[in-house]
């Protein structure tokens, strides 16, 4: 759920929304046309929606500063998704070699460009708070970006998190 609407993901895998329109309860007919089958997930911000697909593609809708935009990123999202996490203004997917792709609001997780390197494979889980992310990698360490008050930063306890 988003702050004012609902996506529920039937047994059938099609998905079906209500709630205030500028919830993002009301959504265009070409994205509900990709929602009538072969859903898998559907995730959410406080504006915005995602959904993985079989195959794991990605269909996003609702507010573009909320993750509801991932134009820069669509190429990325159009197969082998396997899981999504998100931020209260962004989101963070996880494909088939572990690496990770975000959209949304920058300041909030939805840019990573710092750590970026870090995240290009190995990536086994991802944590998130209202405004950042923490990624598992599979030797178990852990990168974090987002709104630095919000755990963004891990600067400080670096060293302990690499042990």
């Amino acid at each position: 759920a988003t702050e004012q609407a609902f996506a529920v993901l039937t047994n059938q895998g099609k998905v079906v929304t209500w709630g205030h329109c500028q919830g993002f309860g009301d959504i265009s007919p070409s994205v509900r046309d990709q929602l009538c089958a072969d859903v898998l997930g559907v995730y959410s911000t406080s504006h915005a929606f995602a959904a993985i697909k079989a195959g794991g593609s990605v269909v996003v809708w609702g507010g573009p500063s909320a993750g509801g935009d991932c134009s820069a990123v669509q190429d990325q999202l159009a197969a082998g998704i396997v899981t999504i996490h998100s931020t209260k203004y962004a989101f963070a997917a996880i494909n088939a070699e572990g690496g990770v792709v975000v959209w949304g609001h920058a300041g909030m997780g939805g840019t990573c460009e710092g750590v970026m390197d870090h995240l290009r494979d190995g990536v086994v889980k991802i944590f998130s708070t209202a405004g950042a992310f923490a990624a598992i990698k599979t030797a178990g360490s852990v990168v974090t970006w987002g709104d630095a008050t919000s755990g963004g930063d891990s600067r400080r306890v670096q060293k302990q998190l690499q042990d």
